[in-house]
């Protein structure tokens, strides 16, 4: 019995890093990089209007490129399928290279970027907007985009770690969003990005709308991630040494002086609004839930999330959470650009 709990503490100990190393840092590929100063239409132009998709000609012999297009270009949803064996000798090795510098690299977006966990996505472009002022335990205001009347284009994608990617299925909801800092679609600049997750091993959730998100989130456990963490986890310990946590100081620095005063909350959530007389459907794919209609867009409908923030609070549940504003979303899209080319930056504790 002793050894018996013993190995159940030590599997579980080692499960939670493996899942906040490998899931909450979003493992990507990366290939051919491209400016890291980017306009939010420039951006906006990948994701949505197929800037940078690649041209597929009879002599192309890329059938990898050519049978994902070819999904897109029809409609569907893709439905990539994240197991172990994928995670080849080869596959690690280039993964190796390539985990610093996606905690590093300030591109917004590449030829090609492959999502080895978070494959499966959904694109947002809107707005972020703050509408109250937040202030922390000395009564100071926080600053940046964070502060009271902050505006800024924002450009978001939503993903599910792994394959499941219907409702009713162990579902870890993952939101990546970067913020341009302007109202000004056509002024390059460095974007802001952060990285919220629901629970990073997975929840069983009826809707996408039930899910709030964290830069601390919690783990869960599910023993058969456990040969996938073990490949990769080792890799990104050696990269990250805090991947539990993604902080959201740069957000408060935005457009701040040199000589002014930095005031940034500890904790962020997001919790997505669910739109009026929504009824969820069981089995559906939370891109289908969560994409905006036709009828919707017509009649000016947004995909919306609360912004709040704490420097005590980490859980959803937990008391200490101030309601700040808001994000906006009025164009949604899966995509090529979406899922195989738009990049985020990962934040690391100082």
């Amino acid at each position: 019995m002793i050894c018996s709990s013993r190995l159940q503490v030590t599997s579980a100990s080692l499960f939670s890093q493996i899942i906040l190393l490998s899931l909450f840092t979003f493992i990507s590929l990366l290939s051919v990089q491209q400016a890291s100063a980017s306009s939010y239409q420039q951006v906006y132009d990948v994701v949505f209007n197929k800037a940078l998709q690649p041209k597929i000609t009879a002599d192309s012999i890329d059938s990898e490129i050519q049978q994902e297009l070819a999904v897109y270009q029809a409609g569907q949803l893709p439905a990539y399928k994240v197991t172990s064996r994928q995670f080849t000798q080869k596959v690690r090795e280039r993964l190796a290279t390539r985990s610093e510098q996606t905690l590093n690299d300030e591109a917004d977006y590449y030829d090609r970027l492959d999502k080895l966990v978070h494959s499966n996505g959904i694109c947002m472009a809107g707005s972020w907007q703050i509408t109250k002022a937040g202030k922390n335990s000395k009564g100071q205001s926080y600053s940046g985009m964070f502060a009271k009347d902050a505006q800024s284009l924002f450009i978001g994608r939503l993903s599910v770690a792994l394959s499941d990617t219907k409702q009713g299925e162990y579902q870890a909801f993952g939101m990546a969003g970067k913020i341009f800092g302007t109202d000004n679609p056509k002024q390059n600049v460095t974007t802001e990005n952060f990285f919220v997750a629901d629970v990073l091993a997975g929840a069983q959730r009826d809707s996408v709308f039930v899910a709030p998100m964290t830069n601390k989130p919690k783990v869960g456990f599910r023993f058969s991630l456990l040969s996938l963490g073990l490949k990769v986890g080792p890799i990104f310990a050696k990269a990250d040494k805090d991947a539990g946590m993604r902080p959201v100081t740069g957000i408060a620095q935005m457009g701040v002086t040199a000589d002014a005063n930095v005031v940034s909350p500890k904790y962020m959530m997001l919790s997505p609004i669910k739109p009026a007389g929504y009824q969820p459907s069981s089995g559906i794919d939370f891109r289908q839930e969560f994409m905006l209609k036709p009828e919707e867009t017509v009649k000016g409908m947004t995909r919306d999330f609360e912004i709040y923030v704490s420097d005590t609070a980490t859980k959803p549940e937990d008391s200490g959470w101030q309601h700040i504003g808001y994000i906006k979303a009025d164009k949604t899209a899966v995509s090529y650009g979406c899922d195989r080319q738009l990049h985020f930056r990962h934040p690391q504790v100082d």
